[in-house]
């Protein structure tokens, strides 16, 4: 069941003549992650499918949760209410905590981002714990060394890709 069910790219319908609906907290949430979590074979966000067969296969549940229900669920045409259980599996494949998914409160694009990319490094996560308990002058040192450790990262990479580019041209 996980397997038979579609991306849900398509065009939404309208809710008023010329007007569409806003999607509830809830659809703008899970659309959100859907966004951000990139299948890295394409670059592209997993399909719809793609996150259903992951969380089947983790529950060893091949009917845990479908790609069409999964999409009906970031559709603001459709008021879903999901159960606990399926907003702990959708929450585990995003990485965020469930709070997330059923608090009324809206994170912003910055918060939800900061958080994602913590939940995904304990490299970040260890220096964020560590860095929370500096003092306003050493928050200030940190970040300026930071700022250099960043440049000297991207002309790093730059060289590195400029070198790469230069052995493709000579081959």
């Amino acid at each position: 069941m996980c397997n038979s069910i579609g991306h849900g790219h398509g065009e939404r319908g309208d809710a008023v003549a010329g007007e569409k609906e806003e999607p509830g907290p809830l659809a703008q949430k899970l659309r959100k992650l859907w966004e951000t979590k990139i299948d890295p074979r394409t670059g592209r966000p997993y399909s719809f499918s793609q996150i259903a067969r992951a969380i089947c296969e983790k529950h060893n549940d091949p009917d845990a949760i479908t790609g069409n229900y999964i999409g009906r669920l970031m559709n603001p045409d459709r008021r879903i209410e999901p159960s606990m259980t399926k907003l702990r599996m959708l929450a585990d494949f995003f990485d965020v905590p469930l709070s997330h998914l059923v608090d009324a409160e809206q994170w912003s694009d910055e918060d939800l981002n900061l958080l994602l990319v913590a939940r995904r490094s304990p490299a970040i996560r260890s220096i964020a714990f560590r860095a929370s308990e500096l003092s306003e002058e050493s928050l200030a040192a940190f970040e300026s060394i930071l700022k250099h450790m960043e440049a000297a990262d991207q002309q790093l990479r730059a060289q590195d890709d400029s070198s790469r580019g230069g052995r493709r041209a000579g081959r």
